[in-house]
Order: structure tokens, then sequence, then C-alpha cells
């Protein structure tokens, strides 16, 4: 179960729809595994399966995120998406929809740029609402801030030149980007829900927000604090 569609604060309709099928259909299965603390508490309470199991999510190649970038691989990297050395970067890599929440980081680049210039977010990923997005960033000024890359095949290099990792998303079951960016040393600002919850464990590894105005007051203690990001990152590679 990749995050189940009824969940504490989920729509009613989400519940009147998803568990009466989930509750039903779990009368015949052998084994349900779920993926975060919340569906398993409430796989156990609501569904009568044979087997529950609880597992960390679907795992990540951790030999691909290991490997050695060198400075000067990620100067060229940077040179190529026209970052300085001055520039805070942010990153999220999800596809571009309205669930992952791409709207929420355009508006709070536009906040942010009211105090803090030398700044970039990069989405990485495709999706349906890359028109939508585009309009959006174009409306509000904002193309020199927020680069949109598409599917890219070089997450770690792109992660080593990242300073904060950045997640929108309304729904997750256990998000594995977050994951990677957890492995990668990067402190970890995510909007508030139960897949990030079990990740970013707040004011430890991050920051859990609930709002724009909290995301970005907790951005600009980060971005204003390097230690802090230092020590949140050290803390993420460690969970």
């Amino acid at each position: 179960a990749h995050g189940f569609h009824f969940y504490k604060g989920a729509p009613l309709l989400n519940w009147i729809i998803y568990y009466p099928i989930e509750k039903i259909c779990a009368k015949w299965t052998d084994c349900l595994i779920t993926i975060n603390t919340e569906d398993y508490e409430n796989a156990k309470k609501h569904l009568k399966a044979k087997k529950i199991e609880h597992i960390n999510g679907v795992g990540m190649n951790t030999e691909r995120f290991s490997k050695e970038i060198t400075q000067k691989q990620k100067n060229e990297l940077k040179n190529k998406l026209k970052i300085s050395k001055d520039n805070i970067v942010l990153t999220y890599v999800a596809e571009l929809n309205k669930n992952k929440n791409q709207l929420l980081l355009i508006e709070m680049m536009d906040e942010l740029k009211k105090y803090i210039k030398d700044i970039k977010l990069l989405l990485v990923g495709d999706g349906i609402y890359i028109k939508k997005y585009k309009n959006e960033v174009k409306k509000r000024n904002l193309q020199r801030n927020i680069i949109f890359l598409g599917k890219r095949k070089d997450i770690p290099e792109i992660l080593s030149v990242t300073d904060i990792y950045v997640a929108s998303s309304i729904r997750e079951g256990l998000p594995l980007n977050i994951m990677e960016a957890m492995y990668m040393n990067l402190p970890v600002v995510a909007y508030d829900n139960r897949g990030h919850r079990e990740l970013v464990e707040n004011k430890v590894n991050g920051y859990i927000v609930n709002s724009k105005k909290d995301l970005v007051e907790k951005m600009r203690i980060l971005i204003n604090d390097k230690n802090l990001r230092n020590d949140f990152g050290k803390k993420s590679k460690e969970k």
C-alpha cells in the first residue's frame, strides 16, 4: 500500500470511496504491506488482512548516491545551470502535478526574493502541470529564480550542488526523493503529511511546515544559518 487515500485529515470523499474498497479486499489479502507508521496503525485498526507488515518504503540505491562527485563536476553543473557561487540552491524532485503542489514553492520563492536575491529553486521532473507552473513563474517574474530541469538522470549531481531540499506534496506514502536527499547530507523542509513526518524530524534534520508563511519563515532561518544547515544535513544522513 503506497500510501492509503484515507488518512488523518483526508477529504471525506476519500473515506467514502477508498476505505470500503480496502476493507472488503483485505478479507482476501494474505499479507498487506504498509510503508509508514500511520498507515500501519490504520490498517491494524480498520482492516482484517491475514497479516499486516510495516517496511520502510521500497528501498533506495545507496551505491548510486555514494559515488564521489568532484568539485570540478559541481562547478561544471553550476555553470550549465547558471548558478553562481553566491546562490543558495533549493531543489525538489517530483512530477509536476496537483498533489506534488509545486505552486506552493513558486509562491514561496515570490516571498523569499524580497529578502534574499541570491536564491535558486530547481524543479526536477515533468508532468501535466508544466505549462501551468511555467506561466505562473513568468507571471511573477521569477524566471531567474526558478529553473525547470525536466526529467534528469543526474540526481546525485544535482543534489550535490543543493543547499536545502524542499518538498511540498500534499500526500505521501514514504517519499524516495526525500530519502535520497537525506542520504546526500541535506537538510529538508517539508510540508506536513504522514510520509514527510516519517522522515523529517522537526528541528532535528529539518522542518515540518503547515502553511506558506511557516514555510517562508523556516526557509529564511536555514538560508541565513549555514551551520544549522550542516547540522541538519548530518542528522539527515544518520537517520
